[in-house]
């Protein structure tokens, strides 16, 4: 899966899908918006 990863500059990278606990739900974002004041 594409995840938005900081590390002193922000970047686009491929991960492993996580696999969710039995008390955690894996939750697919489909728009987000980021202030560049933040």
């Amino acid at each position: 899966m594409t995840a938005l990863r900081f590390d002193g500059q922000v970047r686009m990278v491929q991960v492993p899908r996580p696999q969710p606990a039995r008390s955690e739900a894996l939750i697919r974002v489909q728009l987000v918006g980021i202030c560049q004041t933040d």
